[in-house]
């Protein structure tokens, strides 16, 4: 919602957000092209993490694989244990807050600077 909230404001149509879906690294990456701020490159592991929570959106590949998950409040060290047959899925909610903290930055950033042009 995020991404999409800010192509939206950098003037893409209804219809252009549609053909995105849900996938989140087009999503990205459309966002990433048109916002052009580098500081978003240091999220893109958090985004390829965070896409894979969409296999569970429909519960077909869970209730026939299982699943295990992990939601950590802040990033763990990294830990080495053997995985099971079942999908993994985690989510760190401090790279969560990082990267909202960043669209919104990269966002506003955007606004004002395009505020400033239109009053010269």
């Amino acid at each position: 919602m995020f991404l999409k909230g800010g192509l939206s404001k950098k003037g893409l149509s209804l219809a252009d957000l549609k053909k995105l879906n849900h996938n989140l690294p087009n999503i990205w990456t459309k966002f990433k092209t048109t916002f052009n701020d580098p500081a978003l490159n240091q999220f893109d592991d958090a985004i390829r993490l965070l896409h894979r929570w969409e296999d569970i959106r429909y519960p077909d590949l869970t209730a026939a694989k299982g699943m295990r998950a992990t939601i950590n409040i802040t990033r763990p060290p990294q830990i080495l244990n053997s995985s099971g047959p079942e999908p993994e899925y985690e989510l760190c909610l401090q790279d969560i807050d990082a990267l909202v903290g960043q669209l919104f930055e990269t966002a506003v950033w955007y606004s004002q600077r395009m505020r400033i042009r239109r009053c010269h």
